[in-house]
């Protein structure tokens, strides 16, 4: 971004609490939205907040956010992988982003460790979504072509959902596939 441009768009989360400040049911919001650009270490803006200082949604945000835009390719040279987006927030771990949130971050998008036991007894397939059946159980993350996350590792699927999913799958017209767990 060009100097002007950044100049703007940090701006704007301070132009966003100001226009939903008189709303009394989002001022929660209003603070977290104007706090989404400070940093952890204190560095960052409007307010050179740092550590608890930051609203804990906020510090939420900074990570989540800054996740996505690392995929979209709008905070770095270019579009990361998931899990290189993964390492540049562990590495900003205490100095961009709250160390507690970092760790709850890796522990979400690491999954949950498996005893050898459960790892020899339980496989994981790959099938088409039109192949689901209800009690499936996810073995990874459900994902959209575009990346977004549509359902969570160790989901039970009912019968509900698959047609969500089927019904999603037909609008985006792409064939989608799921990982799932079988009985070895």
């Amino acid at each position: 971004m060009k100097p002007p441009q950044l100049d703007t768009y940090r701006r704007h989360a301070v132009q966003a609490e100001h226009l939903l400040l008189p709303l009394q049911e989002l001022r929660g919001a209003s603070e977290i939205i104007s706090a989404q650009f400070e940093r952890f270490d204190g560095t960052g803006t409007p307010g050179n907040l740092s550590g608890n200082g930051i609203p804990i949604g906020a510090r939420i945000l900074t990570l989540a956010s800054d996740y996505d835009n690392m995929q979209i390719g709008a905070l770095t040279a270019r579009q990361l992988t998931a899990g290189g987006a993964q390492i540049f927030i562990v590495h900003g771990r205490g100095n961009r982003y709250d160390p507690e949130v970092v760790d709850a971050f890796t522990e979400v998008t690491s999954g949950p460790a498996q005893s050898d036991a459960s790892k020899n007894s339980v496989r994981e397939v790959a099938i088409p979504v039109r192949d689901l059946q209800a009690g499936m159980i996810l073995s990874r993350d459900l994902l959209a072509p575009s990346g977004m996350l549509m359902l969570s590792a160790d989901h039970v699927l009912d019968a509900r959902i698959i047609g969500r999913i089927l019904s999603f799958e037909r609008s985006a017209g792409a064939e989608l596939m799921a990982y799932v767990r079988q009985a070895a």
